[in-house]
This record gives structure tokens, C-alpha cells and sequence, in this order.
């Protein structure tokens, strides 16, 4: 979404209401422009939110978080590193079956 153009930050705070008119639980971002995103998901009524500065920080706190049964989507760019926190994800909590390579 980092090629949206002026419109961008408006554009990330619709897809945060969005979110929240959807019922998700929680929604962190990561990096820049998620900040709009978590802006527009708190404007909508979603408590659960929280901006991390960057990946690193979000996979330290999500390992703290997630339990058992959790269904998690991590959606971001090779720019802001959200492969840090799937490798944390799976490190953590391997699917069950999975190939542990």
C-alpha cells in the first residue's frame, strides 16, 4: 500500500475501519503508515489495537500474546520485515504436521 500516493494515509485509516466493523479482536500495525490503520480501527470502537515501530518489537510482544487456537494474518511489505514475525510465529508455534526443516 506504500504506492497509494497522496491519498495513502486516508486510505489506510478506511482499511482500519473496515477492520473493525469486521469484529476482529485485535490489530497491530507495524511501521509508518499502520499507524493510520490502527487510528481508523480505534475511531471505529476496536480496543484492541497497539503500533509497534518496528517488527522486531511486534514479534516480542505477539509471542506473549498468542494462545492456543488463535487464528493470526500478518499482512505487510519485505520493507516494514513481517517475515521477522512469522519466523518468530513459527519458531514459537509449530504447525501441527508441518515439516520442521
Amino acid at each position: 500500500m506504500l504506492e497509494l500516493g497522496p491519498d495513502s494515509p486516508q486510505m489506510h485509516r478506511e482499511a482500519g475501519h473496515e477492520i473493525a466493523r469486521l469484529g476482529i479482536d485485535l490489530l497491530w500495525g507495524v511501521r509508518g503508515l499502520a499507524n493510520e490503520i490502527v487510528a481508523g480501527a480505534r475511531e471505529e470502537g476496536l480496543s484492541g489495537t497497539r503500533f509497534f515501530e518496528n517488527s522486531d518489537e511486534a514479534a516480542a510482544a505477539l509471542l506473549n500474546q498468542v494462545r492456543e487456537g488463535d487464528l493470526i494474518l500478518v499482512k505487510g511489505s519485505r520493507s516494514v520485515e513481517t517475515d521477522k514475525v512469522v519466523s518468530a510465529l513459527k519458531e514459537t508455534f509449530p504447525l501441527a504436521g508441518a515439516d520442521k526443516r
